[in-house]
């Protein structure tokens, strides 16, 4: 089964494990998107994508490229907030 599935079956919570790889750096995921709202410089800020609607209020002011310190996820009744404290690449 897919990573998704897998999660699903084991916790009873299905999360976008496929997409989380893109999310987390502050990117969609390749595919449809139902909305997608960015800042000044490029930066992603709102995204609507499978079903989630995906909020980054803050990046790190010293990496390069721009990626997310926190970000809010939401679908449905499940909500996950994600705090990054620092990025190793």
């Amino acid at each position: 089964p897919d990573p998704d599935s897998l999660l699903e079956r084991t916790l009873g919570v299905r999360l976008p494990v496929e997409g989380l790889r893109y999310w987390i750096r502050g990117a969609s995921e390749p595919g449809p998107i139902a909305a997608l709202q960015t800042d000044a410089s490029g930066r992603l800020l709102r995204l609507e994508q499978k079903g989630w609607i995906l909020e980054y209020p803050a990046y790190s002011p010293s990496a390069s490229p721009a990626l997310p310190t926190r970000i809010v996820a939401r679908r449905q009744d499940l909500s996950v907030k994600l705090v990054i404290d620092q990025w190793t690449l």
